[in-house]
């Protein structure tokens, strides 16, 4: 399985180089796709990931940094395309909207998550629960297991996922990274491999890897547009 990034950028605090939220889980060829940031579809096209290998889209939220390239991503499908949504009927009009324009897409099959569920596809399990700032994830797949939590307030929201993930990544908007990794050390919590996104730019980031550093925690990936990891 491979993980691919596409974007990092939350909304505020605007970073030359950077891309709104997007990433995906690939497993046998096929995308498990999480949020939809500006410039998203442009970015997987340059590394080579094609839209038509996505079979289903999660969005935590609805804010612009999360869903504001849906629209580059959804029109040049051609293939159906679960995607499960934070707000009842989200996408309505966007099929209409495709079909005026004369670009096509494939029907959209629209999921209200509600605040707690899961689905399985291509042998990958997403469940999800809501939270206070939008849903939180964890995906299990060939024996491991992955928590994404793009915009928690806490560790509490995560219970009993916090255990032993095999990667957990984290959005730095509401906690920061030097937070993140105090808490997580604090608690003697054994995290794989923790990757850091939804960067803000609130701190210079050699500033906050030296932090992070000086904590002692190992394992550490502030995410980058346009990187891949090899699961």
């Amino acid at each position: 399985m491979k993980l691919h990034i596409f974007g990092t950028q939350a909304l505020r605090g605007i970073q030359p180089g950077r891309s709104s939220i997007a990433w995906a889980l690939e497993k046998d060829g096929i995308l498990h796709w999480f949020e939809a940031g500006e410039n998203c579809s442009r970015t997987a096209f340059f590394m080579g990931l094609e839209n038509n290998r996505i079979c289903r889209i999660f969005l935590s939220g609805l804010q612009l940094d999360f869903c504001s390239g849906l629209t580059g991503l959804l029109g040049r499908m051609k293939e159906p395309c679960q995607i499960y949504t934070p707000v009842e009927n989200a996408l309505d009009g966007f099929e209409k909207f495709f079909r005026k324009l004369g670009t096509g897409t494939a029907a959209l099959k629209e999921h209200f998550m509600g605040s707690s569920g899961s689905a399985e596809q291509d042998g990958v399990n997403v469940s999800w629960r809501s939270a206070e700032k939008g849903y939180i994830f964890r995906i299990e797949s060939e024996k491991k297991k992955i928590v994404y939590a793009p915009s928690v307030v806490s560790a509490d929201e995560l219970g009993d996922w916090l255990r032993d993930p095999d990667l957990l990544i984290w959005g730095t908007v509401n906690v920061g990274a030097v937070e993140i990794c105090r808490k997580l050390k604090h608690e003697k919590r054994h995290v794989g491999k923790l990757v850091l996104i939804c960067h803000d730019g609130a701190e210079t980031e050699d500033d906050i890897r030296s932090r992070v550093a000086d904590i002692g925690a190992s394992d550490v990936y502030f995410a980058e547009d346009a990187q891949t990891f090899e699961l």
